[in-house]
């Protein structure tokens, strides 16, 4: 709709201007089947949860 991709937006907009991350935490095991677009961490270890927060992209959402 209009008003989501309207926050959408803001929300990119907001995040290069920030260089913030944005983080959803999801216990549905499904949920991934749902979306698109987005970097998605499987895998729990502290090492990858090091690597993935310090990629670059931000063109993600």
């Amino acid at each position: 709709s209009k008003s989501d991709d309207s926050l959408r937006a803001k929300i990119k907009d907001h995040l290069k201007q920030t260089k913030h991350k944005f983080i959803v935490l999801d216990d549905d095991p499904t949920g991934v089947q749902t979306v698109h677009d987005i970097f998605v961490i499987t895998v729990w270890g502290i090492d990858w949860i090091k690597k993935d927060l310090s990629d670059e992209r931000s063109d993600l959402i």
